[in-house]
C-alpha cells in the first residue's frame, strides 16, 4: 500500500512540473521591481488590471507600455531558449526596464496628463 501511495504522489509532482507553463515575458519586470522595493510585495497587478486579460493595463501599466513602444522585447524573447533566453533578460530586458523605470520615476503630474494615465482626464473628441 505505501509503495501505492508513493508511486501516485511521484507521479503527481511530475505532473506538477511537467505542465508548469513559463513565466511571461514581464515575469522578468515584476522580477526588476521587486528588486527595486524589496520590502514591498509585487503582483501582476502593479501593471495590470485585476481579473482582466493581460493586455489590460492599468495606469502605471500603461506607462510602461508606452516606454517600450515599437520594441519587440516580448516577441524576441519568446524567440529564445534556455540559456539565450536567460542571456536575454539580463542583457537586454533588465537593463530596458530600468530606463523605462528611471524615466516614470522622473514624471511629473503634468507628464502624466499628457501621457493620459491619470483617472478622469481624457482626449477630447473632435468635433
Amino acid at each position: 500500500m505505501n509503495q501505492i501511495k508513493s508511486l501516485c504522489m511521484a507521479f503527481m509532482f511530475l505532473c506538477m512540473f511537467s505542465f508548469c507553463s513559463q513565466a511571461d515575458a514581464h515575469g522578468v519586470f515584476k522580477k526588476q521591481l521587486n528588486a527595486k522595493y524589496p520590502k514591498k510585495k509585487v503582483s501582476c497587478n502593479t501593471c495590470h488590471v485585476d481579473k482582466k486579460p493581460k493586455t489590460e493595463r492599468n495606469a502605471y501599466g500603461k506607462l510602461f507600455s508606452k516606454t517600450f513602444e515599437n520594441k519587440t522585447m516580448t516577441a524576441d524573447w519568446k524567440g529564445k531558449k534556455g540559456a539565450e533566453k536567460k542571456t536575454f533578460e539580463k542583457e537586454k530586458m533588465a537593463p530596458e526596464f530600468d530606463k523605462a523605470y528611471e524615466k516614470i520615476k522622473a514624471m511629473t503630474f503634468h507628464d502624466l496628463i499628457e501621457a493620459g494615465v491619470i483617472a478622469g482626464i481624457t482626449e477630447k473628441e473632435e468635433e
